[in-house]
């Protein structure tokens, strides 16, 4: 008898003449266990060290190295880490220890995440205290990006509404005696040092209010304290028409 089985032919010319039905089924088990050419052995163990894209290239895909770590990429013999994706090499820099995954590249790397805009994406820090102890997330429909700490959102950047807000009262504070710097891309700007003083930089000047005024029109501005102030800084309108004064209690003359 002849039978076709999974594409493998039982010529009974080539078997013996005495098998039996349950002969037959137990070949067909057999058979069953092959691997074909779009599919994988399953077995409780196997001994092979990589995988090999379709079309050979690139050789290896994926491999385990000595220490049962996980690479992702060609090219590289032992991980830095527990999984290591690799598509070329960065430098002589290995990753910290003690990192579980490895993301390198000889050029600009990313960890891509995508999701409906509805959703939110996010990295989440644990601890024993809770699941999300600490967090990095993002929200496409407000734009909106939140930094946590201790299962509280303490930093937001909005960009619909383009402000950056801390919030749970966590000042923005200044962690060294240089304080708080606001410069733009010139290094112009002030300082807020370690004492609280607004500094201005070297040849900059205070000014308050939204029209566009040229420097060498504005006076520059130092009100000192805590002592009785023997000076008067107006503040005036557009019009010409005082709006309030710093240093004295009474208008000058």
């Amino acid at each position: 008898m002849a039978e076709n089985y999974r594409e493998y032919i039982l010529n009974e010319v080539n078997e013996p003449a005495n098998w039996s039905a349950r002969e037959y089924d137990l070949f067909k088990t057999i058979i069953d266990k092959l691997c074909d050419e779009d599919e994988t052995l399953v077995t409780t163990e196997h001994t092979h060290n990589k995988l090999v894209a379709r079309d050979g290239a690139p050789d290896p895909a994926a491999q385990c190295d000595d220490d049962g770590n996980l690479i992702v990429g060609n090219g590289l013999a032992a991980a830095d880490s527990l999984a290591h994706i690799h598509k070329a090499s960065a430098g002589a820099a290995a990753a910290r220890a003690g990192s579980l995954l490895t993301l390198e590249s000889n050029a600009s790397a990313y960890l891509q995440f995508l999701a409906p805009t509805a959703s939110t994406t996010g990295i989440t820090f644990g601890s024993p205290a809770g699941a999300i102890d600490g967090y990095v997330t993002y929200q496409p429909t407000t734009h909106r990006m939140d930094f946590g700490c201790d299962g509280l959102y303490l930093m937001r950047l909005r960009k619909d509404d383009g402000y950056i807000q801390i919030s749970n009262g966590y000042p923005i504070q200044a962690g060294g005696a240089s304080g708080l710097g606001l410069h733009n891309d010139s290094g112009d700007g002030c300082t807020v040092n370690d004492d609280g003083d607004l500094q201005m930089d070297t040849g900059e000047y205070f000014r308050l209010g939204h029209d566009a005024v040229s420097e060498t029109d504005v006076t520059p501005v130092s009100v000192y304290g805590p002592t009785s102030l023997s000076m008067y800084v107006p503040v005036k309108q557009d019009d010409g028409s005082l709006f309030w004064c710093l240093g004295t209690t009474s208008e000058p003359a």
